[in-house]
């Protein structure tokens, strides 16, 4: 069962390696000041970004923005080294306008006391779309009759959008403390696709041959808050917030699953045979899970600089199921093939530390640096999320003030490296049935560069 081996091995690479990026929480940051500090302002009181980091700061909120927003430009790549054997890799490249922010704050005369603001933001944009070929030839002689000839190509394609969008209500609670929270609708639109075309062939005419495709799309709505406290005592000031698990609205998606292949043999043995297991399945439903977090963040100001700092625990999220997929026959050999699309998370921390030094009233510049750990599993086999690298973000720019504008320039620099075992080496298959596992080491490679420039108008 040559075939079936290989099939196996390339759906383990598939399990294990080459996953969506959506285990990383603090990858994207929102707001002018808050994108040059990292999004360490959970602890400080800046402006309209507070309905993402913290409602609570809202009601204390300095300025009067009547529109709050940012564009940034990234390019990311993604690069897996020596996936199937030495020089088969496998790598994406990503670039294009950031995820941002648009915020609004709405006055009403009647409601002086309570604050209220309307945001919309891009909580995950992800695109990862990479292809892998490899044709050689193995024996010892060119034309031999025993030489073997291959060619196999992994394709896949994965894309991730993500939106949160709603409505925060801020109030004073006395002087120093200020309480929020935002109502938060969340949209989710995922869709991936991997495929396998393998061939192995003899001289003599002897072969087999592999088509793997295993794909899926879905939408999902879902709701969830996230509750804010601030504390205003000059020079410092600190916060924290609750950001509640999401609650499932409704959700749709469909799955494709496709292995089929043949095998030929000229020895007159009889062991040539075709197979197929194809299943097509729609109008699923479709759910998703964000977890509890907890952040805590304070600010200190001194003389003409001010030190940031903030720390988020993300509780774990126990297995479900994305789509709610039935079994079925394989329709050449009757087998009962098993249909698993769920998903899980483990429970990390981030944190980090952010600088502003203010050389003038209208010009700052800022410094941060702040972790981004990886949420994923070891091991688990789910499609839905990235592979288990953490991130070091660094992040440095300026802000200038002139007339009603806030203008914010700057840069982040992102990297993550992580090895992970080799499960087949393409390279070292010298017959038909070498589809056999090694112990190599794989290398995953993350970098990332954002320009972020960013606008605040004061009304």
């Amino acid at each position: 069962m040559y075939l079936f081996k290989f099939a196996f091995f390339i759906t383990l690479i598939y399990g294990q390696i080459l996953l969506a990026q959506d285990a990383h929480y603090w990858t994207n940051q929102y707001g002018t000041r808050a994108d040059l500090l990292g999004g360490l302002v959970v602890g400080s009181i800046k402006d309209l970004s507070s309905t993402y980091y913290n409602p609570g700061a809202i009601a204390f909120s300095t300025d009067q923005s009547l529109v709050l927003t940012t564009d940034a430009v990234e390019i990311s790549t993604i690069k897996l080294k020596n996936v199937a054997g030495r020089g088969f890799d496998l790598s994406s490249t990503q670039s294009g306008a950031a995820p941002s922010i648009f915020a609004v704050r709405l006055t009403f005369e009647k409601l002086r006391k309570n604050h209220l603001a309307f945001f919309y933001l891009t909580r995950h944009d992800f695109k990862f779309d990479a292809v892998g070929r490899r044709i050689d030839t193995r024996g010892p002689y060119l034309f031999d009759p025993f030489q073997e000839y291959f060619t196999g190509e992994v394709n896949y394609v994965q894309n991730l959008f993500e939106s949160w969008g709603g409505l925060t209500w801020s109030r004073r609670v006395g002087e120093k403390a200020g309480i929020g929270i935002s109502q938060i609708i969340a949209y989710r639109s995922q869709r991936g696709r991997f495929q396998t075309i393998a061939q192995l062939v003899s001289g003599e005419g002897d072969g087999s041959a592999l088509i793997l495709a295993d794909a899926y799309k879905y939408y999902n709505l879902r709701t969830l808050w996230k509750i804010g406290f601030t504390f205003d005592y000059r020079p410092i000031s600190f916060g924290f917030t609750f950001t509640t698990p999401s609650l499932n609205i409704f959700g749709d998606g469909s799955t494709f699953i496709n292995v089929g292949g043949i095998e030929i043999d000229t020895s007159g043995s009889g062991s040539s045979y075709t197979s197929l297991a194809s299943n097509y399945q729609e109008k699923l439903a479709a759910y998703y899970r964000s977890p509890l977090s907890i952040a805590v963040g304070a600010a200190y100001r001194f003389h003409h600089t001010s030190l940031y700092f903030t720390l988020e625990w993300f509780n774990s999220v126990s297995r479900f199921k994305v789509l709610e997929t039935e079994n079925f026959i394989a329709q050449t050999s009757g087998e009962l093939w098993k249909t698993d699309f769920s998903h899980e998370l483990k429970s990390i921390i981030n944190f980090g530390f952010g600088v502003q030094h203010e050389f003038h009233k209208k010009l700052s510049i800022y410094g941060s640096v702040f972790t981004d750990r990886s949420a994923k599993i070891p091991g688990s086999d789910t499609r839905f999320s990235i592979s288990n690298w953490d991130i070091i973000h660094i992040t440095t720019g300026s802000s200038l003030t002139f007339w009603r504008l806030d203008l914010t320039l700057g840069i982040t620099i992102g990297f993550g490296k992580e090895y992970f075992e080799q499960v087949v080496d393409f390279g070292k298959l010298e017959t038909v049935g070498d589809f056999l596992p090694v112990n190599g080491d794989s290398e995953v490679l993350y970098r990332r560069i954002k320009f972020i420039i960013g606008f605040s108008f004061m009304y």
